[in-house]
């Protein structure tokens, strides 16, 4: 088998096995293959802040937060344990400004916000974008705006953001009550240059979402669902029957899901606009709060809120081209209890894990609740003290990102906190980030490896099988991939910790890590391949 591997990874694998022997001590748990709670990041009392927007970014490692009340913007490291301190943050706004929300691209140079400012009042005010990079920042340039782009109105209205999967577009939204329309920008996400601008006459601005192509913008403007191509030519413009309340868009557009009172329409993308395909109809009593669908429209989700009583919620999952049914779960209320509205779905990339987040009753109830979609089975369930106003799921569908009010939405309070929350499941993950100047910490999980081979190199466009070994080998082949190993314990876990040099010239430096485990003679790669960006 070894005979197979690189000359350094064969090498180092052989010597492994002898230092197995040698340093393998008693089985001890996991921390790192638990699942909950990793990490908090809170508001004091001194300086209450609510988030109000979360969004991982940069192939997972980062969450970018923005905090309203004393408006903030933070950016942490994924990884972690205990209690999170950003690694940049940005609080000096002028008086008078309002953060919205956050999203965030591939790159950590790509951490976009949107926010609105008092010109000169709040029944006035002009709508930003700005994008933030936290690269030149951890090269010791201020964590401020690259650039800033004004809508060029200003206006007493809502406003939305988004951007495609690579971050090089952004897109952003507001409606001017005074024109009765509404301007949709799109940018250019390095320069903040306008590329296309929209005006359409409209009675409100209810939703707003992007392809994660960055291809189609699909908006609800009062009762009408409009679509935009990335030229700004208007591809569809319809009355829906009844009033919709949530929207989401596949990853090329190609698919919507519309929900509304009663209902849920699937729509699918032709040479003559979007028609529906299909419908799920719930009770008349009921309304679609949110909706979701993972990128590649294997599966969708609809969570319905009864809005007679305001506190029962039910979870649904469909998956397949036939839109089955394969979980239905129902959250029941007390009459007069406070509004369990739900908040956010989130899907992972291929629709394997939907997550469901809502406001709460106050009860023992969890607010956020992971579905695995093939078993149909709850895999992490979180019972909060107060409400989640955003979340995100990572593309391995294993980790949360929770924004979260101490109380409930309706109940009077400043203060809330960021909450990351690990199933435990994958069998390779970081414990700490690689910062410059700091000791990176990965642990590996395989049961029955005796030794861990943590290899750092360079992701391969395609995984290459290697005769006698199971699983692929994730990463080029060659002088640049190194090899560390570690002896595993009676459970198959391993960790590898290194000291990453406070060097300038490693700032932005990107690596992938796999594990390669001996087990029982034979090499054993681990499922999980990982992204690291040193900074």
């Amino acid at each position: 088998m070894f005979n197979s591997l690189p000359g350094p990874l064969r090498a180092v694998a052989l010597a492994g096995v002898a230092l197995a022997a040698l340093l393998a001590g008693p089985a001890q748990g996991g921390g790192p293959f638990q699942s909950g709670l990793r990490w908090t990041a809170g508001a004091s009392l001194q300086t209450p802040w609510i988030p109000s927007s979360v969004a991982f970014g940069s192939s997972d490692n980062l969450v970018w937060v923005s905090g309203s009340g004393n408006d903030s913007l933070l950016c942490y490291d994924s990884p972690g344990s205990g209690v999170a301190t950003p690694a940049e943050s940005f609080e000096n706004f002028a008086p008078g400004f309002e953060l919205l929300s956050v999203a965030v691209g591939q790159s950590a140079r790509h951490l976009y916000a949107l926010g609105q400012r008092q010109a000169p009042d709040i029944f006035q005010r002009v709508t930003e974008v700005s994008r933030r990079d936290l690269l030149q920042s951890a090269a010791g340039a201020p964590f401020t705006a690259m650039w800033t782009h004004d809508l060029g109105f200003a206006a007493n209205g809502p406003a939305r953001m988004a951007t495609s999967e690579s971050g090089l577009t952004v897109v952003a939204a507001a409606w001017n009550g005074q024109t009765g329309s509404v301007r949709i920008d799109r940018l250019d996400g390095e320069s903040g240059s306008l590329l296309v601008r929209s005006d359409i006459a409209a009675t409100g601005l209810d939703e707003m979402v992007l392809s994660a192509d960055g291809e189609r913008t699909a908006l609800l403007l009062g009762l009408r669902l409009v679509v935009l191509a990335a030229d700004g030519t208007l591809l569809h413009d319809q009355a829906m029957g009844e009033i919709p309340a949530s929207l989401a868009l596949d990853n090329t557009g190609a698919r919507i899901v519309v929900g509304g009172f009663g209902a849920v329409r699937i729509m699918a993308e032709g040479p003559g606009g979007y028609t529906e395909t299909a419908s799920v109809l719930g009770a008349s009593n009921e309304i679609a709060g949110q909706v979701g669908i993972s990128p590649g429209a294997e599966t969708w989700a609809v969570a319905w809120w009864r809005i007679t009583d305001r506190d029962n919620l039910r979870h649904e999952i469909y998956a397949g081209p036939r839109h089955t049914l394969v979980l239905s779960a129902t959250q029941l209320g007390q009459p007069g209890g406070l509004q369990n509205y739900p908040s956010v779905i989130a899907l992972n990339h291929d629709g394997s894990r939907v997550a469901f987040a809502a406001w709460g009753k106050g009860d023992s109830d969890a607010e956020a609740i992971l579905y695995d979609t093939a078993s149909a089975t709850q895999v992490l369930a979180i019972d909060l003290p107060g409400s989640v106003m955003a979340m995100d799921l990572d593309s391995s569908g294993t980790r949360l990102a929770l924004a979260t009010k101490n109380l409930h939405a309706n109940q009077f309070g400043s203060t809330g906190e960021v909450r990351m929350y690990d199933t435990g499941e994958r069998d390779l993950t970081f414990v700490t980030s690689p910062r410059l100047g700091s000791t990176w910490t990965s642990a590996s999980r395989t049961p029955g490896a005796q030794v861990a081979l943590f290899l750092v190199g360079t992701r391969s466009p395609l995984p290459q099988p290697l005769p006698g070994a199971l699983g692929s080998l994730s990463l080029v082949r060659g002088p640049s991939l190194h090899v560390y190993a570690r002896p595993a314990n009676l459970l198959g876990e391993a960790q590898l910790s290194l000291q990453i040099p406070n060097a300038s010239a490693l700032i932005g430096a990107e690596y992938a890590l796999q594990v390669a485990n001996r087990v029982a003679g034979q090499i054993v790669f681990s499922e999980t391949t990982l992204d690291l960006l040193l900074h």
